[in-house]
């Protein structure tokens, strides 16, 4: 190796010669020679090697940066040789302006430095800084290039930062000038990046101490938004960063509300590596903060009995671990705060980070009970699926943890003066889950009156109702243990029952018209629950009457419509309850109140649900109860089948029509007995516009009765004129039923008067024999039989002036004969 040589060539102007130096000092250190000769040789030409730096060519620089690395491969660690390396580095790309304009070098020139930092740092157990005088050029190098466009660079530079924490004293001095381009750095578009200055952030952090206050807060704010990033590397490097900070910062007491989060986020996060791998570290920080403080939390280990009411296949953090969280309860405001961010994933993340508060403070978290209360309701109403249901997990294991005895005062308090979805859902998912005793029947009937209230079962949103159909259960189920000396048997708020029925009932019929099965079923099973010895039509006849006594007062309010709650109520009352004897009255004032108060829609709606209940009146109320019926009807029936103008008052007599309808069906016991005494309606009814009221008015007559001949006349004659209406149906109903009109003890003169419409009936079935409408030709037949076997002689005569076809002759022969 010619020394001289190769220092004139290195300083020569043709690139040939520079780069022929270059390749024989390249050649001369793979051959590893000895040590001396290496250092030798490096004392001679360094100057003029560290010159090329600055060459025109961009690989002559290359090369060099390549060679010199190599010598310091072999070279010892000295810090004679280090300064004049770094100087150079410094002026090339650590002043105001880079020198260097291309990024593969940059980039190599950062790489040399980061191998420099690691053969010069501090070896373990020895106090020689090598690094400590070049500590104000190195910072600036890294401060320089931290903002690098090229990103391959930044990262690179996030590795010399830690080495160089790692390997020098003189980080104290400088740690505070990294964070503020690092804060930058960590919300780089590449995910390596933000690893690499997450990391680098976190291990400056570890030299700022507490004189620094605010640059540490800022550090752990600036780091905070990482924990939801999308990249799982990125949240575990958050917790790797808060577990190291928990393990080895000087001032970490002053910090465990801040360092905590970091790691109790990641505890919950949805990767399996990242709990798997931060749980490790986090029960080491625990076992070191035990180890710090036995002499007091011996003692509490010696009582610290898992609770009885601890929720299975959950895992019980260490006592280390609970006590460092039940330090911190101070930022349990700050995290709910964030439960009601604008942003979906930050509200999501709040309430993650918040279950493993309550999964670590246990009955600590019971004095902050009121404070995080109303962010958490608000949670569990969310509109995002995931966060409501998160929010119900964190109040799941709040009702495991907390002493029942602690929160439910408090509880019940906040669920009366907030009859929203968020509170009651809360409530529900605590209460379900506490350990409850016998001795806590009062807390049971407090709960059963808040639900019966008309603020909370009045409610017609479909959610509230299924929470308080599932709340009013669990009061059910935590009631049944108590000793039946101890249940009011009064039908008031002080039975439990009775609040439990009145809040199931309602929000059924709140719920019918909705057709949400669901709903019906979970009430119907709730239902079950409560009939004990009895049946269910029995509960409503023992419970419903008081509950129509409340309802009657809302009724009273002008200008219901049929989506009003009080309309709702009795329309469902009616069609699940149906009629009967105990609550008779009390509904018959309700339904003189819709009549007297309501919009027609309304009434339409209520004398729909009479139609229905009516069909099942010798069910419900027992065969045999005519007066009651005849009186209902009287009531609310009769009023409604006089002619009235308006479509309203059309379509309510269609209906109270129809309830007479249904009486036929629902009351056959009683219909024929009820149904004469409204004979005088009829004849108008029979000729009404309306296709519908003619139809069923016809029905009627199916089980009618016999009606006074004074009565009966208008009646027969109108339907006679039915069997040439423009409605088919109307034709058919008016053959089927002309039989079967019955007049009730005829006089003499009466009987003839009778004879005469039977004979004009039975002419007029002759002529519609005749006619083509094909539908009608059965029920003809069977009427004329029927009209035959009652009055052969005048059948007869009738048939002796008709004159029929052929096929029609053939038909009333075979009648006649048989």
């Amino acid at each position: 190796m010619d020394v001289n040589d190769i220092c004139e060539k290195l300083q020569s102007e043709e690139r040939y010669d520079v780069r022929n130096a270059l390749s024989k000092l390249m050649d001369f250190l793979k051959e590893r020679p000895p040590q001396e000769k290496v250092k030798e040789v490096y004392e001679n030409i360094y100057l003029y090697l560290l010159k090329c730096y600055g060459n025109r060519f961009e690989n002559i620089r290359e090369n060099a940066v390549l060679v010199v690395t190599e010598f310091f491969d072999l070279l010892p660690r000295n810090d004679f040789y280090l300064e004049s390396v770094i100087s150079t580095l410094a002026s090339r790309i650590g002043k105001k302006e880079i020198i260097e304009s291309s990024e593969e070098m940059r980039l190599l020139l950062v790489q040399q430095l980061h191998g420099l930092i690691q053969k010069f740092k501090m070896e373990e157990n020895s106090e020689l800084d090598l690094l400590s005088s070049s500590v104000p050029e190195i910072t600036a190098i890294l401060l320089k290039t931290l903002t690098d466009p090229y990103p391959a660079v930044s990262k690179e530079v996030c590795f010399c930062i830690v080495s160089f924490s790692q390997g020098t004293k003189g980080i104290y001095q400088v740690a505070n000038k990294f964070p503020p381009p690092l804060f930058k750095l960590i919300h780089h578009k590449h995910s390596h990046n933000r690893v690499a200055a997450t990391k680098a952030l976190g291990q400056v952090a570890m030299f700022i101490l507490s004189n620094n206050h605010d640059c540490l807060l800022r550090i752990f704010h600036e780091m905070s938004p990482l924990l939801m990033d999308s990249m799982p590397l990125v949240r575990l490097e958050c917790g790797l960063v808060g577990c190291k900070m928990l393990l080895n910062h000087r001032d970490r007491y002053s910090y465990f509300e801040r360092m905590i989060p970091l790691v109790l986020c990641c505890l919950k996060d949805d990767s399996p590596e990242i709990p798997k791998t931060i749980e490790k570290l986090w029960k080491e920080c625990g076992q070191l903060y035990f180890e710090e403080n036995e002499a007091e939390l011996s003692k509490t280990e010696i009582a610290d009995f898992v609770p009885k009411n601890y929720p299975p296949n959950v895992i019980r953090p260490t006592l280390g671990c609970r006590a460092i969280v039940q330090r911190c309860l101070r930022i349990i405001p700050l995290i709910m705060r964030e439960s009601s961010d604008w942003k979906d994933n930050v509200r999501l993340h709040s309430l993650k980070l918040f279950y493993q508060f309550v999964l670590h403070a246990e009955k600590s978290l019971t004095a902050k009970f009121f404070e995080f209360l109303p962010d958490l309701a608000k949670s569990c109403s969310d509109d995002e699926k995931e966060i409501r249901e998160e929010a119900v997990k964190v109040c799941n294991l709040l009702g495991h943890l907390l002493t029942f005895e602690d929160w439910i005062e408090h509880g019940i308090d906040a669920l009366e003066k907030n009859c929203k979805l968020g509170y009651i859902i809360c409530f529900h998912e605590m209460y379900k889950t506490a350990k409850t005793e016998a001795t806590q029947y009062n807390h049971a009937l407090e709960v059963s009156k808040i639900i019966s209230q008309d603020d909370f079962c009045h409610k017609t949103n479909t959610k509230i109702q299924n929470v308080l159909l599932n709340l009013a259960s669990n009061t059910l189920n935590k009631s049944n243990s108590i000793e039946e000396k101890f249940q009011s048997l009064s039908l008031d708020s002080s039975n439990i029952s009775f609040n439990i029925y009145k809040a199931t009932i309602k929000v059924m019929s709140l719920s019918f018209d909705y057709e949400d099965r669901a709903l019906q079923n979970q009430g119907n099973e709730i239902l079950e629950c409560l009939k004990n010895e009895k049946t269910i039509p029995q509960l409503h006849s023992e419970y419903l009457g008081p509950i129509l006594m409340d309802l009657l007062p809302l009724l009273e309010t002008p200008g219901l419509d049929m989506g009003t709650e009080p309309i709702l109520l009795l329309n469902g009352f009616i069609r699940i309850c149906n009629f009967q004897e105990n609550y008779l009255r009390a509904l018959t004032k309700c339904i003189k109140k819709v009549w007297e108060f309501s919009s027609s829609d309304a009434k339409v709606k209520i004398f729909t649900s009479i139609a229905s209940a009516m069909m099942n009146w010798d069910k419900t109320m027992g065969v045999g109860q005519n007066s009651k019926l005849e009186k209902f009807l009287n009531k609310c029936v009769s009023n409604h089948l006089v002619w009235k103008a308006g479509s309203s008052a059309e379509s309510t007599r269609t209906l109270a029509v129809t309830t007479l309808c249904a009486v036929v069906q629902g009351a056959q016991s009683v219909s024929r007995e009820i149904l004469p005494k409204f004979a005088n309606y009829f004849p108008s009814l029979i000729e009404e516009n309306c296709i519908a009221t003619r139809l069923y008015s016809l029905k009627c007559f199916v089980n009618f009765g016999p009606v006074d001949m004074e009565l009966l006349k208008p009646i027969a004659y109108a339907i006679l004129q039915r069997l040439d209406d423009q409605s088919s149906e109307i034709r058919y109903w008016a053959v089927k039923v002309i039989p079967l009109i019955e007049a009730k003890d005829p006089s003499d003169d009466e009987k003839q008067i009778f004879e005469v419409y039977v004979s004009r009936a039975i002419s007029m079935l002759f002529l519609h024999l005749d006619g083509p409408e094909l539908r009608i030709k059965d029920p003809i037949r069977n009427s004329l039989t029927t009209l035959h076997r009652k009055w052969q002689t005048n059948f007869r005569k009738c048939y002796e002036k008709s004159m029929l076809t052929k096929d029609s002759n053939e038909i009333v022969l075979r009648i006649m004969k048989s």
